[in-house]
């Protein structure tokens, strides 16, 4: 008997995706408002950015579309935590821009969200580029899901 009750145990466990919930409905949408910058040139504010999330290829896993390929796993249903990710190299100008972001969060506060991420950017090409590698951070105010 011990056993049949054990064996049921894991067959629910089983039938329910292992117990495991799925949070991206939490963030799958448009999302819009201020983004702020950080890096060599200064602080810049960009106003009505907008954030599109789809749900991703696995459980939890969530892309951030038109933004050079980031994805993230949806914690829970009030965080995401950003994948570190090399976007590829953009070229202006003669100057070629590489970013790189090591770390980020996508956080609900309520009805509303917040972006945190910060990296790295490589300028390449003649001195009138200012070649280097830069830091930078970005966040945003509270996002509106339109």
């Amino acid at each position: 008997m011990k056993y049949l009750i054990g064996a049921l145990v894991i067959v629910s466990i089983a039938a329910c995706g292992g117990g495991v919930q799925d949070h991206t409905a939490s963030f799958v949408g448009t999302w819009r408002g201020t983004l702020h910058t950080t890096d060599a040139v200064g602080p810049q504010d960009f106003p009505n950015q907008q954030f599109v999330i789809t749900q991703g290829a696995a459980r939890n896993d969530v892309a951030f579309n038109g933004t050079c390929g980031i994805t993230g796993t949806a914690d829970s249903d009030t965080h995401i935590t950003i994948h570190p990710i090399s976007c590829p190299p953009v070229t202006t100008s003669g100057c070629t821009s590489a970013d790189r972001y090591d770390s980020g969060s996508f956080a609900r506060e309520g009805a509303n969200a917040r972006w945190i991420a910060a990296g790295t950017y490589t300028i390449a090409g003649p001195s009138s580029c200012s070649p280097g590698t830069y830091s930078f951070s970005e966040t945003t105010d509270l996002l509106i899901r339109q």
